[in-house]
């Protein structure tokens, strides 16, 4: 969020950025988006512009938040609550390296470690924790094959105390997954 007010040089990987946002948002949010539009001045070609890429959506319920909340922040977004305008809703992406996200790197590398740690030191059970909010970590656990084992305390996490899930993976179950 340190580049909100930076003015960077056009950059050509806005639009494909705002592109590929647009088809995700398309396919978590369905018929509930009626319009998914690249706004603000990243949409305009060749001009110099802040860094960040402004997507409206306009939805076919505004009031019914369940329609298009939980979509867009499985996305990595959060619903800012402190926006004094009542006409708007505003997402902000969640704090973080978002450019390096969703390449796979964090899963082949825990494959890796999970790999090493079994045949070299011989770990046979792996334990994970994650705020049940954090729902990237928690997809990348599942789909590594970690089973949700216990819902038990509480943590900060984004300046909300949010519930932590404890999750464990046995070797045993998966051992043609692993790079060894």
């Amino acid at each position: 969020m340190e580049d909100q007010w930076t003015i960077a040089k056009y950059n050509s990987e806005w639009k494909p950025t705002f592109l590929t946002l647009a088809m995700k948002l398309r396919n978590v949010l369905g018929e509930a988006a009626d319009r998914i539009d690249h706004v603000g001045s990243t949409s305009i070609e060749g001009m110099d512009a802040k860094p960040i890429v402004d997507i409206q959506i306009s939805v076919t319920d505004f009031d019914n938040e369940s329609l298009y909340r939980e979509q867009i922040e499985s996305l990595g977004f959060e619903m800012r609550r402190e926006n004094p305008d009542k006409r708007k809703k505003y997402f902000r992406e969640l704090p973080g390296e978002t450019k390096l996200w969703g390449k796979g790197i964090e899963f082949n590398a825990s494959l890796h470690m999970i790999g090493y740690g079994a045949k070299q030191l011989g770990i046979t059970i792996f334990y994970a924790e994650t705020h049940e909010t954090n729902t990237r970590s928690r997809r990348m656990l599942e789909k590594l094959g970690f089973e949700e084992i216990s819902r038990i305390g509480f943590e900060e996490y984004l300046g909300k105390n949010e519930q932590l899930i404890q999750y464990r993976y046995d070797i045993l179950d998966h051992k043609s997954q692993l790079v060894f």
